[in-house]
C-alpha cells in the first residue's frame, strides 16, 4: 500500500513538472535569465551515521533530481531522491525514495522536506526526509553541492551528508 501511495506522489509530481514546461517565447526555454536552471540532475556520493543503539556509518550514493517553479520567483520546487545504502549483506541493505518540496531561499541555497519510503528485502518503513544544501558553480552548467539531511524512520533515525555533484539545463 505504502509503495503505491509513494508511486502515486511521484506521478503526479511528474506530470505538474512537465505540464508547466511549454515555453511561452519571453524567457529562454533551457535556463532563466538570472543563471539559475530550472531541471537539475545530481549525483550524490556520502555516508550515512545511524543514531541509538545502531550507531555505525554506511557508504551512501544515490542520484537526485531538482525542478524550480518559474511562477514563485524560482524559490520554489520539487524533486526526487533516490539513495542506496551499502550494508553487508543485500537483504539489509536500503534503498530510499522520497520526493521533496524544496524552498530556495538564495540562488544557491536549498532547504527541503519530503516524505518517502525506505525499502530493504525484508521490509517497507516510511521515511521523513529533512535537510539543506548548498550548490557552488563549478562552471555555467555544473555544480558541485554538500548536502545534510536527517532521516527519520520508525526503526531508526539517521544523518546523512555528503557531495552531489550536478548538472543543470
Amino acid at each position: 500500500m505504502l509503495r503505491l501511495l509513494v508511486l502515486g506522489i511521484c506521478m503526479l509530481t511528474r506530470l505538474y513538472v512537465f505540464a508547466g514546461d511549454k515555453d511561452d517565447g519571453k524567457q529562454a526555454t533551457r535556463k532563466h535569465p538570472h543563471g539559475i536552471h530550472r531541471h537539475n540532475f545530481e549525483l550524490f556520493s556520502g555516508g550515512t551515521y545511524f543514531y541509538g543503539s545502531h550507531q555505525t556509518t554506511l557508504v551512501t550514493v544515490g542520484v537526485d533530481y531538482e525542478h524550480r517553479f518559474r511562477d514563485f520567483h524560482n524559490h520554489f520546487g520539487v524533486g526526487l531522491l533516490a539513495d542506496y545504502e551499502f550494508k553487508n549483506d543485500k537483504r539489509t541493505s536500503e534503498t530510499l525514495i522520497t520526493p521533496t518540496l524544496i524552498y530556495f531561499p538564495t540562488k544557491h541555497m536549498k532547504v527541503f522536506i519530503g516524505i518517502g519510503c525506505a525499502l530493504t528485502g525484508q521490509r517497507t518503513l516510511l521515511l521523513w526526509r529533512g535537510g539543506l544544501g548548498y550548490e557552488f558553480d563549478l562552471t555555467e552548467h555544473f555544480v558541485v553541492a554538500p548536502t545534510l539531511s536527517l532521516d527519520y524512520t520508525s526503526h531508526y533515525t539517521a544523518l546523512v551528508y555528503g557531495l552531489a555533484f550536478g548538472i543543470g539545463i
